[in-house]
């Protein structure tokens, strides 16, 4: 999706990004040729002064938002140069940033303009949409479509892996597989998620959605169907 800034639109297109005026359409800057990632752009601010972050194939771009001047680049490529799901904003000018394909994630801390990787892991690999942030934890999906994928919890101060519900084998009902890579939502104690598929495939697994325990990822409910 664009990014509305002022009256510009900010789309991942060309090496890291190009801008057009929301009234003519006109370019009013580009960044080259290079192969651009699949994620939205996100704006942000670094020492007080506007900035878009802005995937790549080969990584996550800062910009500046009205010229599109690069800020500072950190190199993230994937099997298949794809990086799809949104980069994530935390406390304390961190930045999290996960891609699928066996590729995983990482943690950035982003100080003097540079940044540098306080933990990797490959228990969050987020093919397509990106995790859910919330209170020190992220909550997202460990896989990509196909089916096998693993609704995941980590601490993000160090990256462990707190708890893992198998979604995919376990309630994924074929057909349509894009439920196994969406993010998940989070209200009070319970994570809800949807798994994805068709009903007429595999009926006995088939449910629209999953209510989950935030605190240990245990299945409380599923739709069209008990525990």
């Amino acid at each position: 999706a664009p990014l509305v800034y002022g009256d510009l639109l900010i789309l991942n297109a060309g090496d890291h990004g190009v801008a057009v005026e929301k009234q003519t359409g006109k370019v009013a800057w580009s960044s080259g040729k290079g192969q651009n990632g699949y994620a939205t752009p996100v704006l942000y601010q670094e020492n007080g002064a506007d900035r878009v972050l802005v995937y790549s194939a080969d990584g996550l771009h800062s910009i500046d938002p009205k010229s599109g001047a690069q800020a500072w680049f950190h190199k993230w490529k994937t099997k298949y140069e794809v990086n799809a799901a949104d980069p994530i904003l935390l406390p304390d000018n961190r930045i999290f940033i996960s891609s699928g394909y066996g590729t995983g994630c990482a943690m950035l801390q982003l100080a003097d303009g540079k940044t540098k990787e306080l933990w990797t892991s490959k228990e969050m690999r987020n093919q397509l949409n990106p995790s859910l942030y919330l209170d020190g934890y992220l909550y997202g999906v460990d896989g990509d479509t196909g089916g096998k994928a693993t609704l995941n919890c980590l601490d993000a101060k160090t990256g462990k892996e707190l708890w893992k519900t198998e979604t995919g084998e376990e309630f994924f009902s074929g057909g349509h597989w894009w439920g196994t890579v969406s993010s998940p939502v989070v209200d009070g104690d319970r994570v809800y998620f949807i798994p994805g598929g068709d009903r007429d495939k595999k009926p006995e697994k088939w449910c629209s959605m999953l209510c989950l325990r935030i605190s240990d990822g245990k299945v409380l409910w599923r739709s069209g169907g008990d525990i």
